[in-house]
């Protein structure tokens, strides 16, 4: 039991933290490699992301309602803050509630299917878009300075 226990809290999330990366780096940037891979997978990965996001969500509402009787989401949060500094602690899962376990576990699914979508670029357009801004904001200076002379 310890061996699994030490499998879902700690090889797995890593292991979605790596796959998650690597879906960030290689993204599909022309369309037709989009859509040639929805023709050889059909629908169904969208399904499955779309229904682990739904789950993930719900989960997530019901830990919300009952946190004032759990207090669990302070915890979650240090979980968090661990396993960004490479030493989660596992005790604070092993003795979390059940919903808490299965929202973890359904949170780093989605993540593990989301990073085979199309949709993971979504992640870099805040980036794209501040990029974009300080581009045109450096343009507009630079023309405005040139106007002066």
């Amino acid at each position: 039991m310890e061996l699994l226990q030490w499998f879902v809290w700690l090889v797995y999330p890593y292991t979605v933290a790596a796959v998650l990366g690597m879906g960030i780096v290689w993204q599909y940037d022309t369309r037709d490699q989009f859509d040639n891979m929805q023709r050889k997978s059909g629908m169904i990965l969208n399904r499955i992301v779309k229904m682990l996001w739904l789950l993930t969500t719900l989960t997530g509402i019901g830990l919300i309602v009952f946190n004032g009787a759990t207090g669990e989401l302070a915890a979650m949060a240090g979980w968090m803050i661990g396993f960004l500094h490479f030493s989660p602690d596992m005790e604070i899962l092993k003795h979390a509630s059940l919903l808490l376990q299965i929202h973890v576990i359904l949170l780093f699914t989605f993540l593990l299917f989301f990073s085979f979508t199309k949709y993971v670029s979504i992640v870099f357009k805040p980036i794209r878009l501040l990029k974009t801004f300080s581009f045109w904001k450096e343009k507009q200076s630079s023309h405005a300075s040139w106007r002066r002379v």
